[in-house]
């Protein structure tokens, strides 16, 4: 999510996301992809990195409009990426 973001074509190098986990909720840690929540957890993360994101966006300097572009059919993801910010 965060290394797709341009705002005015220019793609930020010093922007950083950080994420720990503390153990403060009090649920049993995941010890590898197969635990039980393994998927939920994965899931929930990627939607709260893609509103970020989209936050990120929406509060760049300069920006004043949001525009998401979806790229299907390419060949991997890297291509998707470079068809994206050729379009951007």
């Amino acid at each position: 999510s965060f290394s797709c973001i341009t705002v005015d074509s220019d793609t930020s190098t010093s922007d950083s996301v950080l994420a720990f986990a503390t153990g403060t909720a009090g649920n049993a840690p995941l010890t590898s992809d197969e635990d039980a929540g393994a998927d939920a957890f994965r899931a929930a993360l990627a939607d709260l990195c893609l509103q970020l994101a989209h936050l990120v966006v929406r509060d760049g300097e300069g920006a004043s409009k949001f525009i998401e572009i979806a790229v299907t059919g390419a060949e991997s993801d890297a291509s998707a990426h470079r068809v994206a910010l050729s379009i951007a």
